[in-house]
């Protein structure tokens, strides 16, 4: 039976390590090899601290982007989704498996703005995730999009936006309240893709959602 197979988790935790120490070797290196280099140069001033704390600056972030990028193509995290006609299969780096039969799965989708800046998701992208579940067993695909391409999803009248608790707080928001309430097993979904949540790459989320809708119905049978 044909499959196609997702990598997944592509800036997973070893890629978040190798990123933050190639950061701090950048800028130690950028101190202790940039004055050597000015010197080298015949570059003397008042200005030489700025230069070196700037360039050791440049250094760190340059260097960690480039290793970011190349990690996440070189360095996969052990984990994969699969989908066939029938099923779709997440096989964990332990061997274990989370399968779901296509024709008795339920499912909750939502999607939020990003208020705080990742390194890898800018400010005001939106998080899509998916909660697909059969029985006792769950998977759920998420991936991060700008807000012109997440309202171009397929099915994205779907996505439920999730209301903030501490913004449905706020004075004027109280008609957010019964939203939020409304919202509970959202959020408890949120924070299991949180915690064992599968990262996609845009395309590849975008091309499961195509396969949701062709083998589900979905979003028309929407829960």
């Amino acid at each position: 039976m044909a499959e196609t197979e997702y990598h997944v988790d592509s800036n997973h935790l070893g890629v978040r390590i190798a990123v933050l120490i190639t950061m701090l070797g950048g800028f130690i290196g950028g101190i202790v090899g940039i004055p050597a280099l000015l010197r080298l140069l015949g570059i003397a001033s008042g200005l030489n601290i700025l230069l070196v704390v700037g360039g050791a600056f440049g250094l760190a972030f340059g260097l960690s982007w480039l290793v970011e990028v190349v990690l996440r193509k070189v360095w996969p995290s052990g984990r994969s989704l699969g989908v066939k006609t029938d099923q779709i299969i997440l096989r964990e780096k332990d061997g274990e498996n989370v399968t779901l039969a296509w024709n008795a799965i339920d499912m909750w989708s939502w999607c939020f703005a990003v208020d705080d800046r990742r390194q890898w998701v800018p400010r005001g992208w939106y998080c899509c995730a998916l909660r697909l579940t059969e029985g006792g067993q769950a998977i759920s695909p998420y991936s991060f999009f700008k807000p012109s391409d997440a309202q171009a999803l397929p099915g994205w009248e779907a996505f439920q936006e999730l209301i903030s608790e501490k913004f449905a707080k706020r004075p004027g928001n109280e008609h957010l309240a019964a939203m939020v309430t409304d919202q509970t097993h959202l959020r408890a979904a949120e924070d299991e893709r949180w915690q064992q949540g599968v990262e996609m790459k845009a395309d590849d989320f975008v091309a499961l959602l195509d396969e949701v809708q062709k083998r589900t119905g979905w979003p028309d049978k929407a829960v």
